[in-house]
């Protein structure tokens, strides 16, 4: 059961890398190239408005919230999302060591997870 767990995080992982190394290089890149405050309090502003549109269902996605606002949203979803990819690794595991599954569909399950 922890092996499924681990193969799922792992895949998340890699996907929320991708996104943040091509992310984190922009800012950086950004950052050397500002010097005033205003700048900044304008990247930072801008970083906030992608996280909101990044959101699904939120209730500050087609508008500017409060930055704080956002965060906690987008807190919120990622606990969500550890949540479920928690109660799916369970539910893959229960599948699995039930025999409720035959060899062909447990393989390619598994070759799924560790991609």
């Amino acid at each position: 059961m922890n092996s499924i767990h681990n193969l799922i995080v792992t895949s998340l992982e890699r996907s929320s890398n991708t996104f943040g190394t091509t992310s984190e290089s922009k800012i950086m890149s950004s950052r050397s190239s500002r010097t005033s405050s205003g700048s900044r309090d304008d990247e930072i502003s801008g970083l906030i408005f992608r996280l909101q549109r990044l959101l699904p269902n939120s209730s500050s996605r087609n508008k500017r919230a409060h930055p704080s606002k956002t965060l906690e949203e987008v807190c919120n979803y990622i606990k969500k999302l550890n949540k479920d990819a928690d109660d799916l690794s369970d539910r893959i595991s229960q599948l699995l060591a039930s025999g409720d599954i035959n060899a062909n569909d447990a393989e390619t399950i598994r070759n799924l997870l560790q991609q």
